[in-house]
């Protein structure tokens, strides 16, 4: 049995959880670990990083693996990316990236990123066929799971890109797909009897409040906030049985106040389906978009309101 999580990020004070995995746990890890000053941040983004990995503290015991196929383990750069990666190696924890990783006998987890650009973390396809039929080969009876980091945040629905994309990996011989990156859950789908769940939301993922969008002297040109509201606190715990190749238990869960709770609420996939594909998808997107914006840039450092922020997203979106 293994337990998959949403994405998490120690990037406010005192997270903890009241939450415990009954079984051995992976989670996308969203930020760079370390202290600030130690690294050059990238240009032009939002960077996240922290000096907190106390997972252990947190849930229990260490997870099993984390996912480092996303769009912050670079944050900065290099330098970052290897001293996270050492401090996870030395907790002991699985690194899953683009290379196939046994995390047990029959299980073998692979991550990638498909945000519309090139990268490290990109899928290739025909790289990927060959991969597959390399495990299967190998060991006939392994269960292949994939992360992606997909979909646009915030949006309570899939791509069309997202489903196509789905669809392929299960056909060329993967077993579950797990998404991350929109900070929301998003609809699960049944496909050819395997499972697709587009976006599992937000596990443990502290309000941003940090120095990013630096410019090429290392100057912080803005501070980025978001306070999360409602739906980026909801995640899904999914529960997988490699043995018989079956999803056995989807619980909801919920953050507040930087804390992890169990709702108890054992999840039902075909309601969650048919209320996140509703026909105001697009606009519950586009509200959730702006409010978010509003809210997390409001009454902060002395201001009613940031207008940094705004000049700043203002000049992004042209």
């Amino acid at each position: 049995m293994i337990i998959f999580l949403g994405d998490v990020a120690l990037i406010s004070k005192k997270m903890s959880s009241q939450y415990r995995p009954k079984y051995p746990y992976v989670f996308n890890l969203e930020y760079v670990i370390g202290k600030q000053e130690d690294y050059i941040p990238k240009q032009n983004k939002i960077n996240l990083y922290s000096e907190e990995s106390n997972f252990d503290e947190i849930f229990g015991f260490n997870p099993n693996a984390v996912g480092i196929a996303n769009n912050h383990i670079y944050d900065y750069q290099d330098a970052g990316f290897e001293n996270t990666i050492s401090i996870i190696e030395e907790k002991q924890i699985h690194i899953v990236g683009t290379s196939p990783c046994y995390v047990s006998d029959d299980l073998c987890l692979m991550a990638y990123m498909d945000l519309g650009v090139t990268c490290d973390f990109s899928i290739h396809r025909e790289t990927f066929i060959k991969n597959i039929e390399k495990l299967r080969s190998q060991n006939p009876n392994v269960r292949i799971v994939v992360q992606m980091h997909w979909g646009v945040e915030h949006h309570p629905k899939q791509s069309a890109e997202q489903t196509e994309l789905a669809h392929w990996l299960i056909d060329n011989g993967v077993d579950l797909v797990i998404g991350h990156h929109p900070h929301c859950i998003q609809p699960i789908e049944q496909y050819k009897g395997k499972y697709i769940f587009y976006s599992l939301g937000n596990a443990l993922f502290g309000d941003i409040n940090q120095p990013s969008h630096y410019d090429e002297n290392g100057v912080s040109k803005r501070k980025y906030r978001v306070k999360w509201q409602g739906w980026s606190r909801k995640s899904l715990a999914v529960t997988y049985d490699e043995v018989t190749n079956t999803v056995i238990d989807v619980e909801e869960l919920y953050q507040t106040k930087n804390v992890l709770h169990s709702t108890g609420k054992k999840v039902d996939m075909r309601k969650i389906t048919k209320c996140y594909t509703g026909k105001f998808s697009k606009l519950r997107y586009i509200f959730r978009k702006y409010y978010l914006f509003f809210v997390s840039n409001s009454f902060v450092d002395q201001k009613v309101f940031d207008l940094n922020a705004l000049r700043s997203e203002v000049k992004k979106n042209g």
